[in-house]
């Protein structure tokens, strides 16, 4: 319990979250670095699409837009 007068605590509450012993690492992880090689990966990966990668992307756009139509028009069915 806190005494607000004296401003003294029977406890102390870190203001930091601690970090669980796998995930230490992300205290010296560059996230500045890793975006922009993120960033330079996309731009070279779509400089090399050619028109194949292109429709077969909007291939699968399609079906997922169809699998999506078909689960919102069905939902209100009942199957069980």
């Amino acid at each position: 319990m806190c005494n607000l007068k004296s401003g003294k605590c029977a406890y102390t509450q870190s203001t930091e979250p601690q970090l669980a012993k796998d995930e230490q690492w992300l205290e010296t992880f560059d996230f500045v670095a890793f975006t922009d090689d993120i960033r330079i990966l996309g731009k070279q990966l779509e400089r090399n699409q050619g028109k194949e990668d292109v429709d077969h992307l909007n291939k699968m756009v399609a079906w997922s837009n169809m699998c999506a139509f078909s689960g919102i028009v069905t939902m209100g069915f009942k199957t069980n």
